[in-house]
């Protein structure tokens, strides 16, 4: 499972659901979170949630989610924050948040840095304390990507049970579908949603505005005819469109094998485009389903 790119939608979807596992006493509507891919560097912090109102004099809130052990984590970590303040310098009080799934995961070395930095400001998330035993639905979310498979299904249809009957188009219902799937890589989406019993209202990317304004935007250069579900060159021309604005022109080899999805794998496709932060998640998604 690709964690960070699943707690990254999880918190850009739900960021409501950070600040319930860390207890930070601030507003989630006061900031937005992204992803920050650092200048002329190798580094990408996985997260930092930017306060959207510089007069609240908020913290910048770094956040890394670490699911394997790293004799080089901390180190990593810090040069990407403090590059980041470099190159951003309105940017004064910060924060840094390390996710684990559990203590024996984290390789301590913050003993090297004492004297450098305030170790008090490094706030460090086992999940499997945080979530134990939990009546929060926020946080028994990320019980569900720390749990076996023989538990997961039921804990899922708990938490749909739950959130179906208060709001039947939450958005925590897709985060619930994604989830599973990512631990079930062997079914299809739609096998995902029968084992869960998933009401046909899940959300996908075709509800976001980051496709809504790539599709009206074919529409006014005339390249894109039809609706969203429509016939499968559409769907081809909507994908190369949101390819294109993320990561700029593709190679003929890789739009090649695109060209040679059907329509199922295309709609799987599809649902997957904003999980990619890089060019290298879309040649490995392709390559993990056999195109």
């Amino acid at each position: 499972m690709k964690t960070d790119s699943l707690f990254y939608r999880i918190f850009q979807t739900l960021p409501d659901i950070f600040f319930t596992l860390t207890g930070f006493d601030y507003c989630a509507q006061d900031y937005e979170f992204q992803a920050v891919e650092l200048k002329q560097t190798a580094f990408r912090l996985d997260g930092v949630f930017k306060p959207l109102n510089p007069a609240l004099d908020l913290p910048t809130i770094f956040v890394e989610v670490q699911f394997q052990p790293d004799e080089k984590f901390y180190s990593r970590f810090f040069s990407e924050i403090f590059l980041y303040l470099h190159q951003y310098p309105q940017d004064n009080r910060c924060k840094a948040v390390v996710i684990y799934p559990e203590r024996k995961t984290e390789v301590d070395t913050l003993h090297k840095f004492k004297g450098l930095i305030d170790i008090a400001h490094i706030e460090r998330v086992y999940l499997q304390e945080s979530v134990k035993d939990s009546n929060q639905w926020q946080l028994r979310l990320l019980e569900l990507i720390i749990t076996d498979v023989k538990t997961a299904p039921l804990l899922a249809k708990q938490l749909i049970s739950t959130v179906a009957v208060q709001n039947s188009q939450h958005p925590l219902l897709d985060l619930i579908e994604t989830i599973v799937t990512y631990k079930f890589p062997h079914l299809t989406r739609e096998e995902v949603r029968q084992m869960l019993h998933i009401p046909d209202i899940h959300l996908d990317i075709r509800k976001t505005q980051f496709y809504r304004d790539v599709f009206f935007e074919g529409l006014q250069e005339g390249e894109l005819k039809g609706e969203l579900k429509g016939e499968l060159k559409g769907e081809l021309k909507i994908i190369f469109n949101v390819l294109k604005r993320r990561f700029g022109e593709l190679n003929e080899p890789l739009m090649a094998q695109i060209r040679g999805l059907d329509l199922i794998q295309l709609d799987c496709l599809t649902e997957s485009l904003l999980d990619f932060k890089q060019l290298d998640d879309l040649v490995r998604w392709l390559n993990r389903n056999k195109i």
